[in-house]
């Protein structure tokens, strides 16, 4: 759901200090920037 994706998008908003999605692309690992597509696709697939 989108707003699952907002509270983990905001989480590691947090923890990097970071201010701005597009930052947070650059500075997030792999696995969180999968996680982060991966939960952005299940509302889309409706899941």
């Amino acid at each position: 759901m989108k707003s699952e994706r907002d509270r983990y998008v905001k989480s590691l908003m947090e923890k990097y200090n970071i201010y701005n999605e597009r930052e947070l692309n650059s500075v997030a690992t792999h696995e969180e920037y999968n996680k982060m597509i991966e939960l952005e696709l299940s509302v889309f697939r409706g899941a």
